[in-house]
């Protein structure tokens, strides 16, 4: 069943508060970033930085007990909410670098989002098939392979 949330903000909250109950640290989140970024004195730096973090996934999770570390951009159930071009190419490069990179939707809490927080069984990967295709896709397109 999805989970309820209405914004890209409540579902990040909600896999945070996950990943956290589950011994996942949060290696990055980019509102953090960004916020920290903005309020830099020295606004050339900032918007250099800014421009480093533009299409950056929205969470890097590291479990150090499992060595894993997932690189995750959170998008809503809503029909619209597609990960940018920008997005679409950095996920794309994270993944052909051999990074675990997922795109998580509410949809996917029971599959995939829980079993992987809580070490369980995946019964769905959807998340990692939206970011595989995406790869295949600018592979072909961009003469990667």
């Amino acid at each position: 069943m999805p989970i309820p949330v209405a914004t890209e903000a409540q579902w990040q909250l909600t896999v945070v508060h996950g990943a956290l109950a589950h011994g996942w640290e949060v290696a990055l989140r980019i509102e953090d970033a960004v916020y920290r970024i903005l309020r830099a004195s020295d606004k050339a730096d900032a918007r250099r930085a800014l421009a480093l973090l533009h299409a950056w996934p929205d969470l890097v999770l590291v479990h150090p007990r499992r060595g894993k570390t997932l690189h995750v951009e959170l998008k809503t159930d809503a029909t619209k909410s597609q990960p940018t071009e920008a997005q679409q190419r950095r996920l794309a490069l994270l993944y052909a670098g051999g990074n675990d990179v997922r795109v998580w939707r509410p949809r996917h809490w029971d599959d995939e989002v829980a079993p992987t927080l809580t070490g369980g069984e995946v019964r769905s990967a959807d998340g990692a098939v939206e970011v595989s295709e995406l790869y295949a896709a600018r592979c072909r397109n961009e003469g990667w392979c």
